[in-house]
């Protein structure tokens, strides 16, 4: 609005003073909000209608022109979906580079391509001068040399410099890894060529020694315990390696429990065994919130992008009148949290903080829970017993849904044979029934 105001200013004659006279300015910042409120609904609608840029719904239809739905039981990100929708309608059939597209939107390319990580953290000590050879999916050998302005401080490289000068070489790219655990950054290489025909080899002589990674021996995609990759039998077959579980599935209660009855969102049922079942609760240091059963259902829509100073509701009564904080469609792509309220002056209307954009938009029939913001950190479940029905994904069905969608990338007469590798754990026992 701003940038708009201003350009009134400058189109207005010197001698009306628009700047200071303030029925004039009034009327140019009512033309210039409106102008920009126009703007941006412009922006939006040419956003929805190419499914690199669409959301929610819009983005839905958009996929449904091809003859693509989204998976339901996937709990897809719209950014997901996006990179989905075209392998699934536009790519030709039968090319490995739409199998390895699709399989990359739910695993990530680390698992279809060979790579390597650090074993060293940063700092790494690697000076100006030292040289580093990679051969590449069988290629010639590469050497790149560390020149003056490529490290600060000699010996003690970062990750962001070490990443900017082997992103340099042409055919790998080289991420930074960064431990939850710790905060230490490695950093995690990989060839651009996705299958069996991608390798690296690391020259033991110059192998910027001080990153730590493994030489003198060639590093294929077939190293990976758990990998997707694509084999070509015969004419009339295809083998795909898949991991028996899709670690990218999101649920927005993904690993939520169950808790106990003072803090569910619906009535709880005690059971005979004792433990409170409620409804699946869930809270994290980004979202320190607990979800509570007070609500009400929301009988005027909002818009996405609109500042209101009240709302009407179907009831009150169950909202505190002396303000506090709610969440709209509570576990839905459109939840929305916290929005404060000032007060509530009848049985029907809730007065909204006037300083809340809502970023997304809510229909009639919306619920809005209210928040209990004295919860600051993650709920702990008690080992006792009390809390500790989970809710869990099922990421092994997920893959199966995954194996369904690779399926229609084939041509017809093609027959698809599915390798599940099963995954490795080493548990942590935790007893609950220790004192």
């Amino acid at each position: 609005m701003a940038s708009k105001l201003e350009k009134y200013f400058r189109f207005m004659p010197k001698e009306l003073k628009a700047r200071s006279n303030p029925m004039l300015r009034a009327l140019l910042e009512a033309w210039a909000g409106s102008d920009s409120e126009i703007e941006d609904q412009l922006r939006n609608t040419n956003a929805q209608l190419f499914v690199k840029t669409a959301e929610g719904t819009f983005l839905d239809r958009l996929a449904s022109n091809f003859g693509v739905s989204r998976p339901s039981a996937l709990g897809l990100l719209d950014t997901d979906f996006q990179k989905l929708v075209p392998n699934l309608s536009l790519k030709a059939k039968q090319l490995a580079k739409s199998f390895y597209d699709t399989m990359d939107v739910f695993w990530g390319p680390t698992f279809s391509r060979a790579n390597i990580t650090s074993s060293n953290a940063a700092p790494f000590n690697v000076s100006v001068g030292d040289s580093f050879t990679i051969t590449i999916d069988g290629r010639a050998p590469v050497t790149i040399t560390t020149v003056i302005g490529d490290i600060a401080i000699d010996g003690a490289a970062t990750a962001v410099e070490m990443q900017t000068i082997l992103n340099q070489i042409d055919g790998i790219t080289v991420d930074i890894f960064i431990d939850p655990t710790n905060g230490d950054e490695n950093l995690s290489m990989r060839t651009n060529t996705a299958g069996p025909r991608g390798s690296l080899f690391i020259d033991p002589i110059n192998a910027f020694a001080g990153l730590g990674f493994e030489v003198n021996r060639k590093h294929v995609v077939a190293d990976l315990a758990q990998r997707t990759v694509l084999y070509q039998i015969d004419p009339g077959e295809l083998l795909i390696e898949l991991p028996a579980v899709v670690p990218t599935l999101r649920r927005t209660l993904k690993g939520s429990h169950h808790f106990h009855a003072d803090a569910t969102i619906e009535p709880a049922l005690a059971p005979s065994n004792t433990i409170w079942q409620g409804s699946f609760m869930y809270s994290t240091e980004e979202q320190p919130y607990l979800i509570m059963q007070n609500k009400a259902l929301l009988e005027s829509t909002i818009q996405k992008g609109a500042v209101l100073n009240q709302i009407t509701v179907n009831s009150t009564v169950d909202l505190p009148a002396d303000g506090g904080e709610l969440i709209f469609n509570f576990g839905k792509n459109n939840e929305e949290q916290p929005v404060s309220y000032i007060t509530i002056p009848n049985s029907k209307t809730i007065l909204i903080d006037p300083g809340h954009t809502f970023a997304q938009a809510h229909q009639i029939g919306s619920e809005i829970n209210l928040l209990d913001s004295t919860q600051t950190t993650p709920y702990a479940p008690r080992i006792n017993g009390n809390d500790l029905a989970v809710y869990l994904t099922s990421p092994a069905n997920a893959r199966t849904i995954v194996q369904d969608l690779l399926e229609t990338l084939a041509a017809a007469g093609i027959t698809i044979t599915f390798v599940i590798l099963l995954p490795e754990y080493k548990y942590l026992y935790d007893n609950p029934y220790a004192e």
